[in-house]
């Protein structure tokens, strides 16, 4: 137990001193014209996805090829939601639900949430933004999050991802979206540590139906 207790806090602590130097950026700081209230609804983003690159740190290395499902539950004055993470872990799939809401008109991609289990979230919301959704010259859809795992604390865990409609993405244009969004807010995010996706290991094609 001692072990398994010391190689957890080591674990933490590698975590936290990758993060060292970033704190969790405001939202109208990375936020681009594409997710403003007049163009982007949350709806916009329910369906199937597929995490093309993450730096997620409570997901393991060894859980691979990522898609997600997206529900929009209550689309009022606070808009509530979750969505279904799975990967294959090895032989398993494994899947995590998070649950949350949108509480501001003007920025409905600014969003808390945190991991629920039975419907229900088993800490407090933390943020979570979507930051940017572009379409592709090909129809692609490619959407932007970024999440402060640990809230608006000083000391904090972040998670970039990047997802797809169709999962035909090569890993080098990932790789340049994800300079080019760091570039363009003066290298505020945290996107050392990121992991991409091979989209031919996971059997993945244009037409591919997430199941």
């Amino acid at each position: 137990m001692t072990i398994i207790v010391m190689t957890v806090l080591r674990w933490l602590l590698l975590l936290l001193a990758g993060a060292w130097g970033f704190s969790c950026p405001d939202y109208d700081s990375i936020a681009t014209p594409n997710v403003a209230a007049d163009k982007f609804k949350l709806t916009d983003f329910t369906g199937d996805w597929y995490l093309m690159g993450t730096s997620e740190p409570t997901l393991p290395s060894f859980c691979k090829c990522g898609t997600l499902q997206w529900f929009v539950d209550s689309d009022g004055a606070v808009k509530q939601y979750h969505y279904t993470m799975t990967a294959q872990c090895s032989v398993v799939k494994f899947p995590a639900t998070m649950k949350g809401e949108s509480s501001d008109p003007k920025r409905p991609g600014l969003l808390k949430e945190n991991l629920a289990v039975f419907n229900h979230s088993v800490a407090p919301y933390v943020p979570n933004m979507i930051f940017d959704v572009q379409t592709m010259d090909d129809g692609n859809v490619v959407g932007f999050t970024y999440a402060c795992l640990l809230g608006k604390s000083g000391i904090n865990l972040y998670s970039f991802n990047v997802v797809a409609r169709k999962p035909i993405l090569s890993l080098d244009t990932v790789k340049a979206l994800v300079t080019k969004q760091n570039e363009r807010v003066g290298g505020i995010l945290k996107v050392d540590g990121i992991r991409y996706t091979d989209s031919s290991s996971c059997g993945w094609k244009g037409d591919s139906v997430i199941v």
